[in-house]
Formats: structure tokens, sequence, C-alpha cells
């Protein structure tokens, strides 16, 4: 019998580096079962500050690629319902856990695997 291993890989870019002032600006998330890619989650999102030219030099997202873009209130259903209570794996998970967390309102209990972590064994 097979097992069932559902995870999620995920990204954010964000305004900063400071999850108290600073704001998501893009989310991209794979869940993958039993190694096949299921299901994919994308959105830039429009924040409620400027981005800092540092951050559009960085990340290439403009002003302009958001302004047309949700509001993180508007993608939170979405986002949970997306990553569900599956293990998060990304490169320098606490960062981008702790921004979810803010977008989402409450601690998330999720397992989280850092692959910043697992390229320095």
């Amino acid at each position: 019998m097979k097992n069932d291993l559902t995870l999620i890989f995920f990204d954010l870019e964000t305004t900063g580096l400071n999850p108290e002032i600073d704001e998501i600006i893009e989310i991209g998330a794979i869940k993958v079962q039993n190694d096949e890619i299921k299901e994919t989650f994308h959105s830039l999102v429009r924040p409620n500050k400027n981005i800092p030219k540092f951050i559009t030099d960085l990340t290439g997202i403009s002003e302009k690629d958001v302004e047309k873009a949700p509001r993180t209130e508007d993608l939170k259903d979405k986002i949970e319902n997306f990553i569900g209570d599956y293990p998060l794996i990304a490169h320098n998970v606490i960062f981008d856990k702790t921004f979810l967390e803010k977008l989402l309102g409450k601690e998330l209990k999720n397992e989280v695997f850092d692959t910043l972590e697992l390229s320095r064994l």
C-alpha cells in the first residue's frame, strides 16, 4: 500500500524583511502528492504601502505590476485552504512562514522543512 504524502512548496516576495511593517507582494506555491504536482497557486499581492525601489530591483515586481492585484485579505481563505495542514517547504522557511502567519492572523501548526538548512548539510 502506497502512503499518500502531500507537501506544499512555497515562496514569498515581500516589501522588506520585517513582518511587523512589511507586506507580501507575491505568493507562489505548489502542492505535491506522491512526487506528482497536483495543484499550483500564484498571485501578486497589492500591499498597503509602496514597494521600495531596492525590492523592485531585487524581485522585478513594481507598483504597476501590483496595482490591480488582490489585497492579502482577499487571498486569505484561498491560501489557508491551499496549504491546509500539509507540511510546508521553503528556502528560509521561518521567514516566509512568519509572513504567512501575519496574513492568516494565526500561528501555523504545519510541520516545516527549510531548504536553506538542508543545503548546508
